[in-house]
């Protein structure tokens, strides 16, 4: 991997926008019935999510939820993730044949996690209608443990969609980005098994110096990460990316020292597949 792609995936393109949400109107006891339902029938699917009709069918699923419970924190957070996953976990591997839906699956992952905020914090709502950039409309949340997995996707997709995107927008939007991961790690440092570290991480490392690179910094963050979630392939997996640690990557690909929590065999199973083709491509 190139310098130039090392830097284009370690920062994000800026918000998207969210649009004006009228009061929800009390559901109907048939409709939160089939909200639930639909939630719950999304959880199975999910489980089988390394077969892709089977994370469709969720990603379906937490959508039916989410319109009906704009508001609900868990099902957005839920839907993003899983938008996150047929990204980053399906369409990254054939995203050469088909860029688009590589893009779309990251653009509706950072959608969903700004609606999903707009909605529950309405404040946030109002000044993202209204077109305020995320990172600054972010004050009105910045204080809310609650909303830390939700900053979390949207970052994460909006990094790679970055990277898909271009340097120049990926540059751009760096502090934006930068500013909620790191929001992020003040609210809940062990969420998505340390992300906010392995993302400081990746940007420490892939930033040049005179832009605030700095790879004992980056270390630190990858060592902390570590410490937090032992086990979780991607750090290591990201480690032996930008600190070019070809040891590193075979220890991923070998799945050498994985968790084996069945929870995350898929994103596991992801991590090795990546450390194995980019081992091949150097």
């Amino acid at each position: 991997m190139t310098r130039r792609a090392a830097w284009a995936l370690a920062a994000a393109l800026g918000g998207c926008g969210a649009e004006p949400r009228a009061a929800a109107p009390p559901l109907t006891p048939a409709a939160a019935a089939a909200a639930r339902t639909a939630g719950i029938g999304a959880a199975a699917h999910w489980a089988r999510r390394s077969d892709e009709t089977e994370l469709r069918a969720a990603i379906d699923g937490w959508s039916r939820a989410a319109a009906a419970r704009p508001a609900d924190v868990a099902t957005g957070t839920a839907l993003a993730r899983a938008h996150h996953f047929l990204a980053d976990g399906h369409r990254v591997f054939v995203k050469d044949r088909d860029p688009a839906a590589y893009l779309a699956a990251l653009d509706a992952c950072a959608a969903t996690a700004d609606a999903t905020l707009a909605a529950r914090w309405p404040a946030f709502g109002e000044k993202r209608a209204l077109g305020v950039a995320f990172e600054d409309a972010l004050a009105l949340v910045a204080e809310e443990r609650e909303a830390a997995p939700l900053l979390y996707w949207w970052s994460q997709c909006r990094m790679l969609a970055a990277n898909e995107r271009g340097l120049g927008a990926t540059i751009a939007a760096h502090q934006a980005v930068f500013t909620v991961m790191a929001r992020v790690a003040a609210l809940d440092p062990d969420y998505w098994y340390a992300g906010a570290d392995r993302y400081l991480g990746v940007i420490y490392a892939a930033a040049p110096a005179i832009a605030g690179g700095d790879l004992v910094r980056s270390r630190d963050h990858f060592e902390a990460a570590r410490a937090r979630a032992p086990g979780f392939l991607e750090t290591d997996l990201l480690y032996g990316m930008f600190h070019r640690d070809r040891a590193r990557l075979e220890a991923v690909a070998r799945g050498e020292g994985a968790d084996g929590d069945p929870a995350i065999a898929a994103e596991q199973a992801v991590a090795r597949r990546k450390a194995a083709l980019l081992l091949e491509q150097t």
